[in-house]
């Protein structure tokens, strides 16, 4: 047969004062798990996270891996009989790159050229 145990009130009221006596090791620890998990997430999240810049500097695009938040200056292609004007943010190449800018997500840069 199964038998349920029966609880002194007296050793209820001895755990009680434990606890009162004792509550900021228990805060504490708890403060301690928090800290280690938020310092894990972070750290995991700084990691150096790349994206991918694809340049087209004629028909075919050449595609990059750049640290993201990182300032970017594409590589100066060369054509023969023309000169490279600058690289673009669009196809049309009217939103110029700067060098400064950084790279914040995947992103395709064009390159404009003046026939000599």
């Amino acid at each position: 047969m199964l038998s349920i145990p029966k609880f002194n009130r007296n050793q209820i009221e001895n755990d009680s004062l434990w606890i009162e006596e004792y509550w900021w090791i228990i805060v504490l620890a708890v403060v301690a798990v928090a800290a280690v998990i938020f310092a894990v997430l972070y750290f995991c999240n700084r990691s150096e996270k790349m994206v991918q810049v694809t340049v087209y500097a004629g028909n075919d695009g050449k595609t990059l891996s750049v640290k993201k938040g990182s300032p970017f200056n594409p590589p100066i292609p060369r054509k023969e009989g023309y000169t490279f004007k600058g690289w673009y943010l669009d196809s049309a190449c009217t939103v110029p790159w700067l060098s400064t800018y950084k790279v914040k997500k995947t992103m395709c840069l064009y390159a404009d050229w003046q026939k000599d």
